[in-house]
C-alpha cells in the first residue's frame, strides 16, 4: 500500500511537515546541484513520500522543540503552543518555514 503523504497542521493524522510539491520546490529553488533534483525526479512517488515522512519523524526525534504540543492526541510535534522565536509568537495552526526547510 503506498504511504500518503499528509502535511495538514491540524490533521491528526498528519505524517508530514512538507508535502510532496514543497520538497521539489525546495530542491529547485534552494539547492545548487541539480544532481539532487534530478535524484528526487526518478524516484517513485511511494519513495518520495517515505523520504518527507521519515525526515519528519527524524525531526521529532532528534529536536526539543520550544513551546506545548497543540492537542494531546497529536501524531507530529508541530504545531505548537507558547512557542516564541527571537520574541515573537509563532503562528499554532501551521507548520513554520523553518521547520519545513529542516
Amino acid at each position: 500500500m503506498a504511504l500518503v503523504v499528509n502535511n495538514e497542521p491540524l490533521d491528526p493524522s498528519a505524517n508530514s511537515y512538507v508535502s510532496l510539491a514543497e520538497m521539489l520546490a525546495y530542491l529547485t529553488d534552494r539547492v545548487v546541484n541539480d544532481a539532487y533534483r534530478v535524484a528526487w525526479d526518478r524516484l517513485s512517488a511511494d519513495q518520495k513520500a517515505r523520504y518527507v515522512v521519515n525526515a519528519t519523524r527524524f525531526l521529532d526525534s532528534a529536536v526539543s522543540w520550544i513551546g506545548d504540543r497543540y492537542y494531546r492526541d497529536q501524531k507530529l510535534d508541530w504545531p505548537r503552543l507558547n512557542a516564541y522565536y527571537d520574541g515573537f509568537l509563532l503562528h499554532t495552526t501551521e507548520f513554520p518555514d523553518r521547520i519545513k526547510e529542516a
